[in-house]
């Protein structure tokens, strides 16, 4: 595992299999009870796969409100690792689906596969969500742009608890903005969280 950006806030590592260059998942860590978070989201199954992956690995419950992400994004691009034309897979769950959905229009995925995200944490923009009001009340949300982020050409594929208020309301916040395809999962993982 190559360590590409190590900040304050974030840190991203990468593991590029030789002759699976050309496809890339990107993950994007949710949040943890005890930060910071060891190991990227899906790591060791990327790994154990020979998946090339890049992980994003937060340093804190910060819900990517931080200005490092597009540092981060920066020495990727430096490195040729967003290269155009590569086929990239953004995947996250909770934070870390937000994260996916959020940087979706930055970083121009094929596709974004995420588990019960949050639109927003924001109580302005979620009122509804009181969850997460703790790490909320400690956020600047200058960076929680979801509305003008999310890429307009990536197929997104999120899986939820459709049972569940507060994963639904969520689901609907994004399809107010895009198409969304729904896979049902019951007890889906953001309702033990």
């Amino acid at each position: 595992m190559e360590v590409l950006f190590d900040g304050r806030d974030i840190r991203v590592v990468a593991q590029v299999f030789e002759g699976t260059e050309q496809s890339l998942v990107v993950t994007f860590t949710g949040r943890a009870a005890k930060p910071p978070v060891e190991k990227g989201f899906g790591e060791a199954y990327f790994e154990k796969r020979r998946i090339s992956a890049i992980h994003f690995i937060s340093k804190d419950n910060h819900w990517w409100q931080t200005p490092e992400v597009w540092q981060a994004f920066d020495v990727l691009r430096n490195l040729g690792i967003l290269a155009p034309g590569r086929d990239i897979i953004l995947y996250g769950s909770s934070m870390g689906g937000y994260a996916a959905l959020r940087f979706s229009g930055a970083l121009r995925p094929k596709r974004i596969v995420v588990f019960s995200p949050q639109y927003s944490i924001d109580g302005i923009k979620v009122p509804f969500e009181k969850r997460w009001r703790d790490y909320a009340a400690k956020l600047d949300f200058s960076h929680d742009n979801m509305e003008g982020a999310i890429d307009g050409d990536a197929e997104i594929l999120a899986v939820f608890d459709p049972l569940f208020r507060l994963d639904a309301l969520h689901i609907r916040k994004f399809e107010a903005h895009r198409p969304v395809t729904r896979r049902p999962l019951r007890n889906a993982p953001d309702r033990v969280m």
